[in-house]
């Protein structure tokens, strides 16, 4: 202990001595160890951190999937009842969807967010409420539904924190005005999964779907597993009801499975992948400040071989000089990861501004005790690993050679091949970087550049629900949206005004299930299908979306007059192939309705990673129309300019009638993106660093090597070298080293860019430009970092240099 005590305040001694060297050492590990850090603390608040419930194992997210018709997520009404009735496995099926409410407040009426749920939520989340009671069985029974239960979030912001509520009405409207009695205040930790955005819960009872036929699918289901059982047992069980089902009802369950997911796992699915990324990206940043950090010690260990063997002959023994340089890499180390963690509070800081939202449990990073320790952790085995090479490298003492003043001693040839191979892992560490980051940002400017099929400028959106409880006849509601659309017409500086129940940028609708007319219907029972949207007669105007043939809506396509719809290209080319589809018609398989098919429009893309094109149809909302429904204007200059007379227009229609959720479709498209713009910035900056550090990590090899080489040029020189073959000679060195590098990163780039493949869009995980490109940029940097030296070494004197030594 006494020698390692000795060994620590001598590298203490020799950090503080060697101020320069010391602050270039301890500035990369610090920027490595802090990135490291961050990287970690969304790792662990992420993807480690456990739901904040009694036994979150237990956990369980149970989703329909049907990979033809792309449905997955959500679960029929009908379905899981029989699934409760039947399952033995399972426990407390719980069953939710997202709602809305006016509440009527002193300072008039308001929406809040709502979600609606059965019972078995909060008994398989186990959650105890803060006040109050949570929801009995029986009250999710129609006429026994009018309770209510109100978030943590809401009962601060709204009641002051006063647990007098419970027990108090508020009165809420979905169809109509109501009283429903607050029976219970729910705790914050349902934030952790996303639910804490509902400012009131009431049963799921209250929604009329509930009663709908089965192949409505519309509910999130968590539950519980029972006690011992896991989850491949219980998918064995559901696999065997989603069959019996299947059999049973084959129009409405034919071709779909039930799917078992722990429900901490699928929270994290979408963003695991990204952020593994990110952790993968930050230790190879690592390792190439672990590789140039080897090197500056190898070439001061090269300074100080004297030093070696004067130890040396004074009794050292090897293990006592590899101790010594490895106490000093440590200390180096572990001063930078303590600055490392101090960058890392800033770097934290910064990520979460930047990220986007759609990352779950968000509120859980932060730099606790396992990221410190693990930071530290970090540190020290960076420590040990960068300081290893130079430690056995520089203990090979030649007490003979070391001590003639100006001798290089027989360690040189080791320490120049460390130096070597360091610097080929920093150039194929930092290929694999840059080239992930290069698939990135083509993925980024494809989204960017993309034609998406309508002209998303000068666009204003927003949401209009209309009360079912006043407008129960769909002639009725057609009404009201061509009342509403000619009010907003009516707006100075408004080009045009289109209806939507979903369009670009908002959400799909589920998919309908039809049949071409004359085609026979598929032995399977599985028919084609596509999205459908409820559109108004101007929308494809408002949109820009081109209409390819026939025509699009108007106002005689009502109630009473025939059937239309319109599809997409894609679905006219995938089901009408070499023929016509004006004038044939579509069966709609639910329905028993047949529609004309009267026009046909040009696709239309989403801002997306994963969008893929499906077929379209296109109903006019004055024969189908829907209670909920977007609206689309656009303007002549900027829309929000008009939010005012939209508000003040619809007071004339309907007072009782809110305008809700009103945007650009630039600012949609702006969220959509997002994630692809952090992904790439982060990736982006990760490789640039990387990039750095292996140009600077070149550039000190190939200074070093024309210093401990000034003899050996000042030689050809007076040989009869010109000065251009000595340039040829320094820069082929470093160009050969370069080129071994980025061979060695090609194929590990070949291989590892493949995990990449759900975070690209229109780009091959293998793009031959992407990996051309990055490897002549990475090249052609090398070739600048080896310029400055050979032209130093043009410059020697031959005189001077055969003195040199």
């Amino acid at each position: 202990m006494e020698a390692i005590f000795q060994d620590l305040r001598y590298a203490f001694r020799t950090l503080v001595r060697n101020p320069g060297f010391s602050t270039v050492v301890v500035l990369i590990v610090a920027f490595g160890i802090g990135a490291n850090a961050a990287i970690f603390s969304f790792v662990n608040g992420v993807l480690l951190s456990n739901l904040p419930f009694p036994e979150p194992d237990r956990l369980i997210l149970l989703t329909e999937r049907n990979p033809e018709k792309a449905k997955s997520g959500v679960v029929s009404p009908r379905n899981l009842e029989d699934w409760e009735r039947q399952s033995k496995t399972i426990e407390n099926f719980g069953a939710w969807r997202d709602w809305s409410f006016k509440i009527e407040t002193p300072e008039g009426p308001n929406f809040v967010s709502a979600g609606i749920a059965s019972p078995g939520l909060f008994k398989a989340l186990d959650i105890k409420p803060v006040a109050g009671r949570l929801f009995l069985p029986e009250e999710n029974q129609p006429g026994r539904d009018h309770v209510a239960l109100i978030s943590y979030a809401y009962w601060q912001a709204s009641f002051g924190g006063d647990s007098s509520i419970v027990g108090q009405t508020i009165r809420l409207n979905r169809e109509k005005t109501e009283s429903f009695t607050v029976v219970g205040i729910l705790p914050p930790t349902l934030k952790s999964l996303g639910l804490g955005r509902f400012d009131v819960w009431a049963p799921v009872s209250v929604d009329p779907d509930q009663y709908l036929e089965r192949y409505v699918r519309n509910r999130r289901v968590y539950a519980r597993l029972k006690p011992g059982v896991s989850i491949n047992e219980a998918q064995a069980e559901m696999d065997v009801i989603a069959k019996q089902l299947a059999e049973q009802y084959p129009k409405d369950n034919a071709g779909f499975s039930i799917t078992i997911a722990s429900l901490g796992d699928a929270q994290v699915r979408d963003v695991r992948p990204a952020l593994l990324m990110f952790l993968g990206a930050v230790g190879l940043v690592l390792l190439i400040a672990c590789a140039n950090v080897a090197n500056l010690l190898l070439a001061r260990a090269s300074a100080r071989r004297k030093e070696f063997a004067i130890r040396a002959a004074l009794g050292a023994g090897r293990a006592c000089l590899i101790r010594q340089l490895l106490t000093e890499a440590v200390v180096f180390s572990l001063v930078g990861g303590a600055i490392g963690v101090l960058l890392a509070f800033w770097i934290v800081d910064l990520f979460v501004a930047i990220s986007p939202g759609s990352i779950p449990r968000l509120d859980h990073v932060k730099l606790d005790g396992r990221v410190v320790v693990f930071a530290l952790s970090l540190s020290l085995i960076t420590g040990l690993l960068f300081g290893l090479s130079p430690a056995i490298g520089s203990s090979k003492v030649n007490l003979v050679e070391h001590l003639k003043e100006g001798q290089r001693g027989s360690t040189a040839g080791l320490a120049a091949r460390l130096r070597a191979l360091l610097v080929i892992s920093q150039v194929a560490l930092a290929l694999v970087l840059l080239i992930g980051a290069g698939l990135l940002g083509k993925t980024f400017v494809r989204l960017v550049t993309l034609q998406p099929g309508f002209n998303p400028e000068n666009l204003l959106t927003f949401q209009l629900f209309p009360p079912m409880e006043r407008y129960k006849k769909g002639t009725e509601v057609a009404a009201f949206y061509q009342r509403a659309t000619e009010e907003f017409r009516s707006i100075p500086g408004v080009q045009s005004v289109g209806a939507t129940s979903a369009g670009p940028q908002f959400g799909g609708n589920e998919p309908v299930d039809f049949l071409v007319d004359g085609k026979p219907a598929p032995a399977s029972g599985e028919y084609p299908h596509a999205r459908y949207y409820n559109i108004g007669p101007d929308y494809f105007r408002a949109m820009q979306i081109n209409v390819l043939a026939g025509r699009e809506f108007n106002d005689r396509d009502t109630h009473d007059a025939p059937g239309v719809a319109i599809i997409n290209q894609t679905m006219a080319r995938r089901h009408f192939a070499g023929e016509d589809p004006l004038g044939r018609r579509l069966l709609l398989v639910r329905e028993n309705q047949a529609l004309e098919i009267v026009g046909v429009v040009g696709d239309v893309r989403r801002f997306e990673v994963d969008d893929v094109v499906e077929p379209e149809i296109y109903y006019s909302y004055m024969q189908r129309p829907r209670w909920a429904s977007y609206f689309a204007i656009r303007t002549d200059a900027d829309p929000i300019g008009i939010v005012a007379a939209v508000r003040s227009r619809m007071l004339g229609v309907d007072k009782d009638v809110p305008v809700l959720n009103v945007t650009t479709i630039d600012q949609q498209i702006s969220t959509a993106l997002r994630a692809p713009r952090f992904n790439t910035a982060l990736i982006g900056a990760f490789a640039g660093l990387a990039l750095l550090l292996a140009s600077v990590g070149l550039y000190a090899v190939i200074s070093y090597s024309v210093t401990q080489r000034t003899h050996e040029i000042g030689v050809r020189m007076t040989l009869g070298a010109a000065p251009r073959d000595i340039f040829r000679l320094i820069v082929g060195q470093g160009m050969i080293l370069t080129l071994i590098g980025v061979a060695i990163g090609l194929g590990a780039s070949f291989a590892l860019t493949r995990v990449m493949l759900s975070m690209l869009f229109e780009v091959s995980a293998t793009d031959p430009l992407t990996f051309a490109g990055i490897s002549v940029l990475l090249t052609s940097v090398s070739l600048l970092a080896c310029y400055v030296p050979a032209r130093r070494a043009m410059r020697v004197d031959p005189m001077v240099a055969l003195r040199h030594e």
